[in-house]
C-alpha cells in the first residue's frame, strides 16, 4: 500500500485539496461574487466559488446546473428581469458529497493496491 500511496502522491493532494475546497466553501458561504448583474438591464450574476442558491435538484456535483436561468416572473409580473447566472464552481458541493469522493479516492487506492497489483509467486528453486 505504501507504494501504491507513493506513486498516486499527486493525485491524492490534488483530490483532497479540491474537495476540502469544495466543502469549506459551501459551509462558510464563500461566494467569490464577481459580477452582480443588473436585473433590470438582464445582466448575468457570476459567482466563483458558489452561489447563496439552495440545489434545486437531487443531483451530485459535478452534475448540477452551474448556469441557470432565474424565472422573476413570480417577484415582477413580467419576464422582462429575467437574468442568467453562474453559481459557481463548487455549486452544491456538501458534506455528503465530500465523503462520498474521499471514500471513492480510498476505493481506488485499494483497487490499485489489492486488486490490480501483481501477486509475487514464490517458487522453488
Amino acid at each position: 500500500m505504501k507504494k501504491i500511496i507513493e506513486r498516486y502522491k499527486n493525485l491524492i493532494w490534488v483530490w483532497t485539496l479540491i474537495c476540502i475546497s469544495g466543502v469549506a466553501v459551501n459551509m462558510m458561504g464563500i461566494k467569490g461574487l464577481i459580477k452582480d448583474g443588473d436585473i433590470r438591464e438582464r445582466e448575468s450574476t457570476i459567482y466563483l466559488f458558489a452561489s447563496d442558491h439552495h440545489k434545486s435538484d437531487d443531483k451530485i456535483w459535478p452534475f448540477v446546473k452551474f448556469i441557470e436561468n432565474v424565472d422573476l416572473f413570480q417577484t415582477y409580473a413580467t419576464h422582462n428581469y429575467d437574468h442568467t447566472e453562474f453559481n459557481g464552481v463548487f455549486y452544491g458541493f456538501d458534506i455528503s458529497e465530500f465523503f462520498m469522493y474521499m471514500g471513492l479516492l480510498a476505493v481506488f487506492l485499494f483497487y490499485k493496491a489489492y486488486i490490480v497489483t501483481p501477486k509475487v509467486k514464490v517458487t522453488s528453486i
